[in-house]
């Protein structure tokens, strides 16, 4: 490296430069633009227009006192917050909201038992196709006549009793290891979800289709108006190898509702058409 005989700056004008140049902090409580993604942006809806939510988090403000309040996050109409024409607009806590849908999940399919499939094994595939060579070739020689002598009948209907008897038995166990049947892990699903992290919670509620829609006034207007669309229960149950308590054969969609009007909930079903 090259010094220059005479400096470019003097030290003061240096720290002057640093003061002005380097990033101006952020207040207390504010969460940079790459911090972590909400649990239902994108899948919680304005009750009013159907728009998705965005989330923003404020930055909160000092008091009389001093004491620094933090911010909060909240959950926006983001049809209303881009000019569009929803005429009210949600706006909500996110923990409010976020809160109840935990709830109402750990609630619902949380009460399910989880089931897993066996262990599929080793193929069963060729020993079977040499069982049913050798019973084939056992019932040919039988048609020609090869056990008519004394006593042989009776032989052959001891052999062909054991090959059918393996042929059965590996024919199940290959369609077993195919389609391993579900055992029960003696475990509920809520015990799952509360294992989850954000992330993983956020990707379960979008890949079966789980819609929430808020009201900023419910029935009882001093307090927010909630419903939460499962999605497709039918799928999940499958996809998760949930098995509902009382539920037998086909399950619906179901919906879980706080103090939401009737008015409310009649518009949801239109939203979800």
């Amino acid at each position: 490296m090259i010094l220059p005989e005479k400096p470019l700056a003097s030290m003061s004008e240096w720290t002057e430069l640093i003061d002005r140049i380097k990033p101006t902090p952020k207040p207390v409580g504010a969460e940079s633009r790459a911090g972590s993604k909400s649990l239902l942006a994108g899948i919680a809806r304005c009750g009013n227009c159907g728009a998705p939510v965005s989330s923003l988090r404020n930055s909160g403000h000092t008091r009389k006192d001093g004491e620094r309040i933090p911010g909060h996050r909240y959950y926006r109409c983001s049809n209303k917050f881009k000019g569009g024409d929803c005429a009210i607009g949600l706006y909500v806590r996110a923990d409010l909201l976020d809160t109840w849908v935990d709830q109402q999940i750990q609630a619902s399919v949380g009460t399910w038992g989880m089931y897993e499939r066996a262990g599929t094994g080793p193929s069963q595939a060729r020993e079977l196709q040499s069982a049913r060579v050798r019973l084939e070739k056992l019932e040919a020689d039988f048609l020609a006549g090869e056990y008519d002598g004394e006593g042989q009948e009776e032989s052959y209907r001891r052999m062909h009793k054991g090959l059918s008897a393996k042929v059965a038995l590996l024919l199940r166990q290959e369609e077993e290891r195919v389609n391993p049947p579900l055992k029960a892990t003696g475990k509920k699903y809520g015990e799952v979800w509360e294992s989850k992290d954000q992330e993983d919670r956020r990707e379960f509620l979008r890949a079966h289709d789980v819609k929430v829609w808020a009201w900023d006034k419910g029935q009882d207007e001093r307090e927010r108006g909630m419903v939460m669309d499962l999605g497709d229960i039918q799928a999940m149950a499958n996809g998760l190898a949930l098995a509902c308590p009382g539920k037998k054969g086909k399950m619906t969609r179901v919906a879980i509702s706080y103090n939401a009007t009737k008015e409310y909930r009649r518009k949801v079903l239109g939203f979800a058409k």
